[in-house]
């Protein structure tokens, strides 16, 4: 079982009006209970709206916990017992390398959870944008694109692109700006096959909620996602691909930006099935 320390964090930094209502009634409670004890109150113990209000303290505290408990039962602080390493399939031939942000890096943070080939390798960031993609994991990626040998090829899936909409003014100008650099990738390492797969979507009601801070929206994913997908056909289809699991896949998401356990497994199995071309 693992203790989900980040998303403790995550939860009291995204606290909202009615957690911090809880929150003081369950203080509340706790100064409630030692006066009782110290008998300060105790005459008004008989009293029934003092009982109704005790009831009433008590209610919250359990509504209070079952919301801690429900919000740490999704993938990102799922606590699960992880799965034998040995779930993981064999592999002769192939490697291929998945490049992404949070929804990606949750993914390897959590790869024994996963059925994902052993020849599968991730360069992945939280909160990662277009600065990250350029300067970390394209030296990254060359790096490894570098060591190429006859002995297999690569495969490069490129999934980025979300946490760069937040409070975008043009999403296809953004895509624009990342075509160039998957251009010039497809370009350079011929051997490579190169595969954009689709932002994906996000849940808008919960995102406001859990990141009020981010301004996200399904219309200009969409926008940046065709803008990719018509460009991809002015490369030669053996050196890159799109690959559209946006319309492919049903998302399940905990916090509205990040997909819940199946549904992360499922985008591995997209890749994996419908997108890679091995």
């Amino acid at each position: 079982m693992k203790i989900c320390s980040d998303d403790i964090i995550f939860e009291i930094a995204h606290i909202n009006n009615i957690h911090i209502i809880c929150i003081f009634i369950l203080i509340f409670s706790f100064f409630l209970f030692v006066l009782i004890k110290k008998k300060i109150i105790s005459h008004f113990i008989t009293n029934r709206y003092f009982v109704m209000t005790v009831i009433l303290i008590l209610c919250s505290v359990i509504i209070l916990l079952l919301s801690v408990i429900a919000s740490f039962s999704y993938h990102g602080c799922s606590c699960m017992i992880k799965k034998s390493e040995s779930m993981h399939k064999e592999y002769k031939g192939d490697r291929v390398i998945i490049v992404g942000d949070s929804r990606m890096s949750l993914i390897n943070d959590y790869y024994n959870e996963y059925n994902i080939p052993n020849n599968y390798e991730f360069i992945a960031e939280s909160g990662a944008k277009i600065d990250w993609f350029v300067n970390g994991a394209i030296p990254s990626l060359e790096n490894k694109l570098d060591k190429y040998s006859d002995d297999y090829r690569y495969h490069v899936v490129v999934n980025m692109g979300v946490n760069d909409l937040s409070h975008v003014d043009d999403a296809e100008k953004k895509a624009l700006e990342y075509f160039s650099y998957y251009k010039n990738l497809a370009l350079k390492y011929p051997f490579a096959k190169f595969y954009l797969l689709s932002v994906n979507p996000i849940n808008k009601n919960i995102m406001e909620y859990r990141w009020s801070f981010m301004d996200i929206n399904n219309s200009d994913i969409d926008k940046f996602n065709e803008t990719l997908r018509e460009k991809a056909k002015d490369i030669h289809p053996v050196l890159l691909y799109y690959c559209n699991s946006n319309r492919n896949i049903h998302f399940e998401t905990y916090d509205g930006l990040h997909y819940k356990h199946d549904t992360s497994q499922e985008v591995v199995d997209y890749i994996k099935n419908k997108c890679v071309k091995v």
